[in-house]
């Protein structure tokens, strides 16, 4: 029985490095094959689990955080700083923002198979970083996975 004990150990010390909870209360499902990623992570490998510091989406950052993917990918998880009051227009902001990050984590999972890797779902979410709050759910409601063919989704943005 004391074979095991070593083995049993390292398996639980994997478990912990990639992340045993989900960053918070915040109901987000960071699964990522066997593990579950934290806060701040992206899941690198579904197949052997692995998580890598940064984000892809809004969905890798804590909940008053947005994914600021700047000039490529990963991104970096951004505090998303609170309003700022009644300042003119000018950006979208972060409104809806979410909605359409999230169609592009559907995209990379439904579509993973018809050509939908990591570059064409941090091209999908650059779009929703750069596009207005109706671009954005124009985006969102285009990709409407797993409704529409996959063909059609890597169009919307």
């Amino acid at each position: 029985m004391s074979a095991f004990r070593p083995l049993s150990l390292a398996f639980l010390f994997l478990l912990a490095a990639c992340g045993g909870n989900d960053g918070g209360s915040s109901g987000v499902d960071r699964s990522c094959g066997p593990n579950t990623c934290d806060a701040g992570q992206y899941c690198a490998s579904p197949t052997f689990g692995t998580c890598e510091n940064g984000c892809l989406a809004n969905s890798d950052c804590e909940v008053d955080q947005t994914c600021d993917l700047g000039d490529g990918s990963p991104g970096v998880c951004q505090n998303d700083g609170g309003n700022g009051g009644g300042g003119g227009g000018g950006g979208g902001g972060t409104e809806n923002l979410s909605t359409c990050q999230d169609a592009c984590d559907d995209l990379g999972f439904f579509c993973d198979d018809e050509g939908a890797d990591d570059a064409e779902v941090t091209a999908c979410a650059q779009a929703c970083n750069a596009a207005s709050p109706q671009g954005r759910l124009d985006i969102a409601s285009c990709i409407d996975l797993p409704t529409n063919d996959c063909n059609i989704a890597m169009t919307c943005y």
